[in-house]
């Protein structure tokens, strides 16, 4: 009887130490399953975190770009707004000057066709 005791006793042990031993397992494969999560978690983070990066240097270089293009746009406008400025002073200038020689031509016109009526006039009047 003592000897099955013993026995029982011992096998009790063992059971226990097994249980013990599959709870520490079923524990460090928790434990180890959570790290997992975590890890896999934290990888998707991070992969998400680089998309992020990664469109918004896309939309930044866009934006940059359309930015840039704008600048030249503006850029062109007032070059073509400044050579028109030239070119209406200029066509001015040129209308300034072409009045200008028209008084000149008629008033010389008008000198020469007085000369001639003073000039006819006087050999009117000598004849």
């Amino acid at each position: 009887l003592y000897e099955d005791r013993r026995r029982t006793d011992g096998l009790i042990k063992d059971r226990m130490r097994k249980e013990r031993g599959m709870r520490e397992d079923l524990s460090l494969l928790e434990k180890t399953e959570r790290a997992n999560l975590r890890d896999a978690e934290s990888e998707a983070f991070k992969n998400d975190l680089k998309e992020f990066k990664a469109q918004y240097s896309k939309l930044e270089a866009e934006w940059k770009a359309k930015l840039y293009a704008a600048a030249e746009l503006q850029r062109r406008a007032r070059e073509k707004q400044a050579k028109l400025a030239k070119e209406e002073e200029a066509r001015l200038c040129r209308l300034e000057r072409w009045e200008e020689q028209k008084r000149k031509d008629q008033t010389s016109l008008y000198k020469k066709e007085n000369a001639v009526r003073f000039a006819l006039g006087n050999e009117a009047q000598d004849e």
